[in-house]
Formats: structure tokens, C-alpha cells, sequence
């Protein structure tokens, strides 16, 4: 499989000529908003934004998302560590 681009690392992305991109990485977030930038920021569209925590004790979501970033939000001031994967073009 060929890519057009790609960073494989903990936080990265792959692009494929299609002109589909992958965002994944993890994150801690610690507040009530916390901005999580996408290593490679999509051209036209975000399709999806899967974000899940680590753990149990506490839950996010994403209240925002746009092109470059996404804005995530933990039901519990204390947080935690995050996984997210967006996917678009």
C-alpha cells in the first residue's frame, strides 16, 4: 500500500493519494476544554472523530471539530488520557 504521506508515530497520520487521510494519538486532557490539533490537518473534509478514554473512571466526547483540530471535553475535571482517530479528506 502506497501513501502519499505518513508520520507513524505515536501521534500521526497517513495520507493516501486517494486524498483520504488518518489522524491518530493519544492525549491527556485535564480541564473542562482542552484543543487537540490533528498532526495533518484535512483538506476538505472531516468525516468522522472517534475519541475513547483510557480507562474507566472517567468519560469525553468531542463538543467541536473542524478541519485542523477538534475541541474534547472529560465528564471529571481530573481527566485523563485519550485516544482519538479522525478520519477524512
Amino acid at each position: 500500500m502506497f501513501f502519499t504521506a505518513a508520520n507513524n508515530a505515536a501521534n500521526g497520520f497517513c495520507l493516501f493519494p486517494s486524498g483520504l487521510c488518518f489522524n491518530w494519538g493519544f492525549a491527556h486532557v485535564n480541564t473542562s476544554v482542552n484543543t487537540l490539533t490533528f498532526q495533518q490537518p484535512f483538506q476538505d473534509a472531516l468525516y468522522g472523530l472517534s475519541v475513547l478514554p483510557q480507562g474507566s473512571n472517567f468519560g469525553t466526547y468531542a463538543n467541536t471539530a473542524n478541519l485542523t483540530s477538534a475541541t474534547i471535553i472529560p465528564s471529571t475535571a481530573a481527566g485523563g488520557n485519550i485516544f482519538f482517530l479522525a478520519i477524512g479528506m
